[in-house]
């Protein structure tokens, strides 16, 4: 076992990027004392080999076992890092199938939402007509406060009473027995409708003109 100990440590020395100064260093031994060791021309004193021990976070295998015996111990290591990237793989995997799914165009779309719903919710940086953001004497980034915290609240209220409506006229909306939603042989819930799907396209044209009438002439009305 003590014969594998130099080769163990030339190793670990390098896997972790040291020099022979360098470990002697973080070791308190002469650079020498490491040279004798790696070459197996002097072995370390108890002192020394706990030293080894934390610098490296080497097991008893990793400082004195074989190649073999070292490759085995590393085993569970060894699966837990594919584990870890097969889960990283399989991400890459989903997001390429993402993207394949999506037109750049729609992606882009996708991309606007998403900015939207943040300059909604959380304060942004002000930025000048570079977009370069704005800083304060101090040096600290001014942020404009969120859209969401100029709303009044009771507007908050109007609109948390809106959602539900929205959903029952734009939605199709589970079929109820008893308050409980009716489900079909193959297990997928029955769902009516929605109330907007039963409008028929003139009328949705025609109500269109008429808000774009409105619209155009709110003054006057």
């Amino acid at each position: 076992m003590i014969e594998n100990f130099g080769k163990n440590i030339a190793r670990l020395r390098k896997n972790a990027g040291y020099s022979q100064q360098e470990l002697a260093e973080k070791i308190a031994v002469q650079k020498q004392t490491i040279s004798n060791i790696e070459r197996g021309t002097r072995y370390p004193t108890f002192e020394t080999l706990e030293k080894f021990a934390k610098v490296f976070h080497a097991t008893p295998i990793q400082l004195f076992g074989t190649e073999k015996e070292i490759a085995v111990s590393d085993i569970p290591e060894v699966l837990d890092r594919i584990d870890e990237y097969d889960q990283k793989v399989q991400n890459i995997l989903r997001v390429s199938h993402f993207f394949n799914e999506f037109s750049p165009e729609a992606l882009t779309r996708i991309n606007e939402q998403i900015q939207a719903i943040q300059n909604f919710f959380f304060a942004q940086p002000q930025v000048d007509e570079d977009g370069v953001p704005s800083t304060d004497q101090n040096g600290e980034v001014i942020m404009r406060p969120s859209t969401f915290s100029r709303v009044p609240l009771d507007e908050l209220d109007q609109i948390v009473k809106t959602i539900p409506l929205l959903e029952d006229f734009f939605f199709p909306q589970p079929v109820l027995e008893e308050g409980e939603a009716v489900i079909d042989k193959e297990g997928n819930v029955l769902r009516n409708p929605s109330r907007f799907s039963q409008i028929p396209l003139d009328q949705l044209e025609k109500t269109v003109q008429y808000i774009d009438t409105i619209k155009q002439n709110k003054k006057i009305l």
